[in-house]
């Protein structure tokens, strides 16, 4: 393919990323790995109050099922168990993430019938890929911060640890500063570009995974930094729009079944929508179009009734639909990004990954098992 072909492919891809992400397979393999990546974290930051001392009777009464910030927690061996549950949470949603980012190199490798089978499966072989590459990328800060902590000893030496900052360590940790403040942008940005990396590594490597979640951006940093942030934009905005389908999608289906219910259904979404945390930032933000625009999705209209037994079951329901959302935003982004790295690699070392064969190749021409295909590449 030419470059100019694959420029005009790339820019279609790039502004149809809300089209592009907005198919079940990709949203429900999104969902899937946000809402087992909340789950995990919800879970160890429980285990972190344990940890610390807490009852969990009263902490839960406060929380729920809501996150919570660190500074509850009073030790800091509670508080990494807190970070632990974070970064096992992110590595379940860049799983999900590489599943759809699989999907979408697939399909521009010619591929457009990768199910949502295949794209799973693929995923979970690259889970502890997606490990490797978080917890790599923490190790190097960690062990940076240890080593700024070991100087910070010498400086507390009488007289002479002022001088030695002064004179020999300031302008080598001046440097090694700027250089990690650019390390941890870059690990941040590896949760972007983790999976659509490994999504395009047929080996399963870790050491490629960094490598290229490093040379991605670095390649061309100015592209991806502007088209991130549209991708970014696009999503928030593609959500809102999602979100307010379905909320019409609820309404309309509970005002069509309201004619022969005798206001059953009514009563059951309010007493569900009773229980939803309307106020909370985290659902403030995904059913507003941009922070501090008006247009927010209304939820807190329903009044506070008595719950049904199938209450929680309704609560889980509208939770999963709210998972959606957050997965179909994920989506957006993943789907541009893939792209975006395969335009950057195209133009930076004329790698085309277009005429690369497909993952699932025996799958599509019908020799070899479905066994062979995933095994051999995930």
């Amino acid at each position: 393919m030419s470059a100019a072909t694959f420029e005009r492919r790339f820019l279609r891809a790039i502004l149809n990323a809300p089209v592009g992400a907005l198919s079940p397979k990709q949203i429900t393999l999104a969902t899937v790995g946000l809402t087992v990546g909340y789950l995990v974290w919800w879970s160890i930051g429980y285990v972190a109050l344990l940890v610390d001392g807490q009852p969990i009777g009263p902490a839960w009464r406060v929380f729920g099922w809501l996150p919570y910030a660190p500074t509850v927690l009073t030790h800091g061996y509670a508080q990494l168990v807190w970070g632990i549950g974070v970064v096992a949470g992110v590595i379940c949603v860049m799983t999900g993430q590489t599943g759809v980012a699989v999907v979408q190199a697939e399909l521009l490798r010619g591929n457009p019938f990768c199910s949502l089978r295949q794209a799973g499966r693929f995923a979970l072989g690259r889970f502890w890929v997606n490990a490797g590459l978080v917890i790599s990328l923490g190790l190097f800060l960690a062990v940076m911060a240890v080593i700024y902590a070991l100087f910070g000893l010498l400086v507390r030496l009488p007289w002479i640890g002022d001088w030695l900052f002064a004179l020999v360590l300031f302008l080598p940790l001046t440097i090694v500063a700027v250089l990690l403040l650019a390390v941890t942008g870059i690990t941040v940005k590896a949760t972007l570009v983790g999976p659509v990396v490994i999504a395009a590594d047929r080996d399963g490597s870790v050491f490629a995974a960094i490598v290229e979640s490093f040379a991605s951006v670095l390649r061309r940093p100015l592209r991806w930094g502007v088209t991130t942030i549209y991708l970014l934009l696009a999503g928030k905005l593609a959500a809102y729009v999602y979100a307010v389908v379905l909320l019409v999608a609820v309404w309309g289906m509970s005002e069509v079944m309201g004619i022969g219910d005798g206001g059953r259904v009514s009563y059951l979404l309010s007493t569900a929508l009773s229980a939803v945390p309307s106020e909370h930032v985290i659902v403030r933000f995904w059913l507003t179009p941009l922070p501090g625009l008006p247009g927010e999705v209304p939820l807190a209209a329903a009044p506070v009734v008595a719950a049904s037994t199938v209450t929680p079951v309704v609560v889980v329901a509208l939770a999963i639909l709210f998972g959606s959302v957050v997965g179909y935003a994920l989506s957006v982004v993943t789907v541009g990004q893939t792209w975006l790295m395969a335009a950057i690699t195209k133009d930076a070392i004329d790698r085309d990954l277009s005429s690369e064969p497909s993952y699932f190749a025996s799958e599509v021409t019908g020799s070899g098992s479905d066994n062979d295909a995933v095994e051999r590449d995930g």
